[in-house]
């Protein structure tokens, strides 16, 4: 990957990855046409499986059922649930009639439903509007690596129980952006169930938080375990130690790529994948589409080794904050 770069804290990526301008029900409708009977979603613990065909007519029975209740394009839509196939069901009916779907934890409260209103990323989750060209695209560079692979259209991706942004990428989006199966072990995350799903349902990719390398490397009974199909494992939202990703990658013989961004912008920086660790676990390269900088109070572009503020643009910014 080339970068345009100088002596200041600036940098844009020269690849290019072409945008995809349809939304989320036309991409759908794009894989039903490619491969219907493939797996959509796979809901380990609650037994339920879903190909690309009955996961259209499901969402399309759901939208009806919504436009039944009155509701209109621009409508907002609460979805209070944890992750089971429920959520994704009535998150692509919402989509598909223009609704804009709130996703709420099944944990809240009422009272910290009120406070992601006004607080920040070290608070409780705050709540950041995304468009479908947003999640769409943001997900696509997370996993353009895919385009890479000998087995791209047979990927089965593991993804996170979360209704925040990384459940979006990891869960929702794959199959609709890449074609892929994408796989949840259990809305309650244990390594162990996390490592049976591994194995039972023979998953390619992953996404893990830092938390999960520690679960995973610390459980003694790893070597139980068949995780011969895995190959690679994404990961972010903080600095992995480099010991750590070494003795992760020595178990699960998986290579990890490293991701910078936020919820407001998805995915900005990576790793390549071909360094070595030393260096792969410091995301600094840009992914295709995106121009990063960090400036001062002014919004002027500090020199390399300042500290600042960060300032992006790409295809997976939020349209704002609530």
């Amino acid at each position: 990957m080339e970068l345009e770069r100088n002596n200041t804290s600036y940098a844009i990526s020269q690849d290019s990855c072409p945008l995809i301008g349809l939304t989320a029900h036309q991409l759908l409708e794009k894989r039903v046409s490619d491969h219907p009977d493939r797996e959509m979603y796979v809901f380990v613990e609650d037994k339920e499986r879903i190909t690309f065909t009955d996961f259209k007519d499901r969402v399309e029975n759901i939208a009806a059922g919504l436009f039944s209740l009155c509701m209109k394009k621009g409508d907002r839509l609460p979805i209070w649930t944890d992750v089971h196939m429920e959520f994704p069901l009535c998150v692509a009916a919402a989509r598909s009639i223009g609704l804009i779907s709130v996703r709420l934890r099944a944990t809240f409260t009422n009272s910290s439903v009120q406070d992601i209103l006004h607080r920040g990323s070290t608070g409780p989750p705050k709540l950041v509007v995304h468009t479908h060209f947003s999640a769409i695209n943001g997900c696509k560079v997370l996993i353009s690596y895919i385009d890479q692979t000998k087995d791209k259209l047979n990927r089965r991706y593991l993804g996170r129980n979360s209704t925040h942004v990384s459940g979006e990428v990891s869960l929702v989006m794959p199959p609709l952006v890449v074609g892929i199966t994408a796989v949840l072990a259990s809305p309650t995350y244990t390594i162990q169930s996390t490592l049976e799903t591994i194995q039972n349902e023979r998953c390619t990719d992953l996404l893990f938080l830092i938390n999960d390398f520690y679960n995973f490397v610390n459980y003694q009974e790893i070597g139980k375990y068949d995780l011969s199909s895995l190959t690679v494992c994404s990961t972010g939202g903080s600095n992995i130690p480099v010991d750590l990703m070494e003795n992760f990658e020595r178990k699960s013989n998986c290579q990890v790529i490293m991701t910078y961004g936020s919820t407001e912008a998805m995915f900005l920086t990576t790793s390549i994948p071909w360094d070595s660790l030393k260096f792969r676990h410091l995301p600094s390269n840009p992914f295709a589409n995106v121009e990063i900088k960090v400036v001062n109070d002014d919004g002027i572009c500090v020199p390399l080794g300042n500290v600042g503020e960060v300032w992006c643009r790409s295809a997976g910014i939020c349209l704002r904050n609530i």
